[in-house]
Formats: structure tokens, C-alpha cells, sequence
């Protein structure tokens, strides 16, 4: 037996900001708020029955990992923006994330029956931890992006852009 589910949601909120400085050039400055929820189950059991089945004995081994969080964190994006009438370059730093908070809860099972004989352990064992209320942080890394538009015709325009993320 194998069972494996993760379940990842994040719902982001924010509002921006911006102003033109001069006819070509605009800052402006995102705030966002973003909400994170993990659920994550793993579970093992293997289960092999003896050759000889009038014994009582079978081997059994298990194992389940649970971890579930939620975090809630902050983001700021400040840009610039340089525009013409076909033309138009942009820059923007998405600053690393800062926790507000966040719990998680973390548990590990482990156990065994009747591994004797040649098995692993000459006795049954079973083991558990639990841990609950956690503080949980998690960040996103820095990242930087820019974006290229070049106006070919009336009605068409060429978009580049990149990004890339700091450790």
C-alpha cells in the first residue's frame, strides 16, 4: 500500500500604485498580501504473510508522515516604467516576502509486528510524534523582471520579458 496527497493553496490580495513623474517615466509600488496553506499525507504499510499459514505470525511494517501548515505573509514590488508611443521598457524588484504569521501541526508514525526470526527486530514497536501549534515561517525569495514592448504595426505589438530569483 501507498497513499501520497498534498494539497497546496494560495490566494494572494493586494493594490498598487503608481505615478507618472514625467511624460515618459512612471514608478509605481504593489503591496501584497498573500495567504499559504499546505496539507501534506504520506503513508507506507507492507504486509507479508508466512509460508506457513497456520501460524498466527505475519510481518507488518507501517509508516505515516502528516504535516499541515498555514502561513500569512506580506510582499512589496516597486517598478519603473520608461514609455513612448512604440516603445516601452519596464523594471520591477519583487522584494522578498516577511512572515505575520503562521502554525503548523507535524506528525511522524512508525511501527512494526512481528519482525522476529530473521526479521529486522526480534520485538513489536510502534512510534509516534506529534507536534502542534508551531510558529511556521515561510519566504519567497527576491526576484527582478524586465519587459521589453515594441510597437510593428497599428494593431500589433512584441512583448519580451524575463525573470529571475535571488537565494
Amino acid at each position: 500500500t501507498y497513499a501520497q496527497e498534498i494539497r497546496n493553496i494560495e490566494y494572494s490580495v493586494g493594490f498598487g500604485l503608481s505615478c507618472n513623474v514625467t511624460p515618459h517615466l512612471s514608478f509605481g509600488l504593489t503591496h501584497m498580501g498573500i495567504f499559504k496553506s499546505v496539507k501534506y499525507y504520506n503513508n507506507y504499510s507492507i504486509i507479508i504473510l508466512p509460508q506457513d499459514t497456520s501460524s498466527s505470525q505475519d510481518t507488518r511494517l507501517s509508516s505515516n508522515i502528516s504535516f499541515n501548515y498555514w502561513d500569512v505573509k506580506a510582499m512589496f514590488k516597486p517598478s519603473v516604467l520608461l514609455h513612448y508611443p512604440k516603445f516601452r521598457i519596464g523594471f520591477s524588484a519583487t522584494l522578498p516576502t516577511f512572515n505575520i504569521v503562521g502554525r503548523g501541526t507535524f506528525l511522524r508514525e512508525f511501527s512494526t509486528l512481528n519482525l522476529n526470526g530473521e526479521g529486522l527486530l526480534p520485538f513489536d514497536i510502534s512510534i509516534a510524534s506529534k507536534s502542534t501549534r508551531n510558529k511556521v515561517v515561510h519566504k519567497s525569495p527576491a526576484s527582478f523582471s524586465l519587459g521589453i514592448s515594441v510597437q510593428i504595426s497599428e494593431r500589433i505589438w512584441a512583448h519580451v520579458s524575463a525573470e529571475t530569483f535571488l537565494k
